[in-house]
């Protein structure tokens, strides 16, 4: 992570090629209960109103969670593949569930992925390699994100992510799609 995060922690993970062809480029997730990073919220990644998550996804074939505030219980924000589609769903700071954001993916491709709320707004949207796949209304609340983060593992639910991750980047502001595109090398090298 860049800027003031602390580093995750790694369980059972790799260092792997990345989106470019980067020798250590991403990380393998190997889609076990004991494969996953464990990010630190010191609330450096509480975003509280608006949010934008942006990364490199490379999809292996098995549902599970790529990005989930709670590391297990209830359900906070979270970045799924679920049933073979990216899965975008917030919640607000009482577990609350908003409606998802669905779009189909591709198995063992490399796809650039964004989602966002606007709280000034309440409507949340999810990108996949720079085009925007859906939108939504959900209404005005703060999000439930206070909490640690998981990539690759819910403790309390039994699907695990397998595939590759790389560039995970959190921002309090609702990306627009220029943001969006001149965010996407940024990690790269």
């Amino acid at each position: 992570m860049m800027g003031s995060q602390p580093d995750g922690i790694a369980s059972n993970v790799q260092l792997a090629v990345g989106p470019h062809g980067d020798a250590g480029g991403s990380y393998q997730l190997w889609g076990t209960s004991n494969s996953y990073i464990e990010l630190p919220n010191d609330g450096g990644l509480d975003t509280m109103y608006s949010l934008s998550l942006v990364m490199w996804l490379l999809p292996e074939g098995q549902d599970g969670p790529v990005f989930n505030y709670r590391r297990s219980g209830a359900w906070a924000v979270h970045l799924w593949i679920n049933g073979g589609n990216l899965f975008f769903r917030l919640a607000n700071r009482n577990d609350v569930m908003a409606n998802a954001l669905t779009s189909p993916v591709n198995w063992g491709q490399w796809i650039y992925v964004g989602a966002s709320y606007d709280y000034s707004t309440g409507i949340a949207r999810l990108w996949i390699d720079g085009t925007q796949v859906k939108q939504s209304s959900l209404g005005v609340f703060t999000l439930s994100t206070f909490t640690n983060v998981r990539l690759g593992v819910k403790g309390s639910d039994n699907r695990y992510f397998k595939g590759r991750i790389a560039r995970v980047q959190v921002y309090s502001i609702p990306l627009n799609r220029e943001q969006y595109l001149a965010v996407k090398t940024r990690g790269q090298g």
